[in-house]
């Protein structure tokens, strides 16, 4: 891995747990961690010889309850200190993705609070809300209202344009998650 480069979203979020074990003096085993990451489509043989010992040697509901205090304390130290944007990065990175830590962010309540931290910032507002929604008018201008008929008269390139503005925002997502996984590489 290249040192100067950042850390994925779920890695990040192990890494803050896991430096909060520390802070906390909580122990933490080599199951636990792997715990941390586990995620049933994407398991080799190794995470589910781990998942299988976890289930074998660990009580769940205690497992999850210490790691969303840590979670949560994690949470509240980088809220102290306004670092709360990796947060917000990184949870909706992981966000439908499957993964065992999502019970644990749910139970610490991390991912309410982020998500609302996040709709509360005016740069998401300003980029990830308005260039959607600019697009979805434009396609409603363009394809729907008496406006767009007489600005575009033939009815397939206007039917056409509308759905272009409708795919621009999700093209733009994909592209950007091209760009961020090249750049992993």
């Amino acid at each position: 891995m290249n040192p100067s480069r950042a850390p994925s979203s779920k890695q990040f979020l192990i890494d803050r747990i896991v430096n909060q074990a520390t802070v906390d003096r909580v122990q933490l085993t080599e199951i636990e961690i792997r715990m941390l990451g586990f995620s049933e489509a994407t398991a080799n043989a190794r995470d589910l010889e781990a998942a299988q010992a976890f289930e074998r040697d660990f009580d769940d509901h205690e497992y999850e309850a210490k790691i969303a205090t840590l979670i949560r304390h994690a949470y509240e130290r980088d809220k102290e200190n306004g670092n709360l944007e990796p947060w917000s990065h990184a949870l909706a990175q992981i966000a439908g993705r499957d993964l065992y830590l999502h019970v644990m962010l749910e139970l610490a309540g991390v991912e309410k609070d982020a998500v609302s931290a996040l709709f509360s910032d005016w740069h998401f507002s300003f980029y990830g809300l308005l260039p959607p929604t600019l697009c979805l008018v434009g396609a409603v201008v363009v394809g729907l209202s008496p406006f767009g008929a007489r600005l575009i008269r033939n009815d397939v390139l206007r039917f056409s344009i509308a759905v272009l503005l409708l795919a621009t925002p999700f093209a733009l997502k994909r592209i950007s998650k091209m760009r961020s996984l090249i750049r992993r590489i």
